[in-house]
């Protein structure tokens, strides 16, 4: 990565830090979220912290990174703010197509904790779209189990078909290792929890 700035602060401890670190050396917590677990327990107030910090660092980069979007897209999602969320998860995908966890946290972003029955086809159809391409980069079981959501609370139940079967989906999650917090996450942001 090649993010550099002069000064920054730990968002959760304003310990002074280095972007490039995962954590911080001060109290261990992520500088660069990387999934929602990453902030899984935070409060409100200090996801707000995280959005500020990412905001402040692309002002005074003067420019946006992928990583960087990714992270105040995930941070963004877990605060519920989809429209905010899914506008910076595209443009990280646009700046970094490869990332298959943007296209997935957009996939769960587009979902906004409404279960895949209630949604449109169209708009499902966008969303597996997404998370097929994260596919495409990345065999992740979480991927894998949001399609098997999908799959079974949608297309099975509105008995439409997609190509896809409800068993392989369920087996591929299971063999790429899917955790129960990923499984939680999905079961959440689908509106299935």
């Amino acid at each position: 990565m090649s993010l550099v700035a002069d000064a920054l602060e730990c968002p959760n401890c304003g310990a002074t830090i280095s972007i490039q670190n995962r954590e911080c050396d001060y109290c261990h917590s992520p500088i660069v979220v990387r999934r929602i677990q990453d902030i899984g327990n935070k409060t409100p107030q200090e996801i707000n912290k995280y959005v500020q910090f990412y905001q402040n660092f692309m002002k005074m980069q003067h420019g946006e990174s992928a990583e960087i979007l990714t992270a105040l897209g995930v941070c963004l999602l877990k605060k519920n703010s989809y429209a905010e969320s899914i506008k910076h998860l595209e443009k990280a995908i646009g700046l970094m197509p490869e990332n298959g966890e943007s296209h997935y946290y957009l996939a769960l972003a587009m979902m906004q904790k409404k279960r895949p029955y209630l949604h449109t086809l169209q708009n499902i159809k966008k969303i597996v779209q997404y998370v097929e391409s994260a596919l495409t980069y990345s065999t992740s079981g979480k991927y894998y189990y949001l399609l098997y959501l999908i799959q079974t609370d949608f297309y099975d139940k509105k008995h439409l078909r997609s190509g896809r079967n409800t068993e392989e989906l369920l087996s591929n999650a299971t063999i790429n290792e899917v955790d129960d917090q990923e499984i939680l996450e999905c079961k959440d942001y689908c509106g299935l929890k």
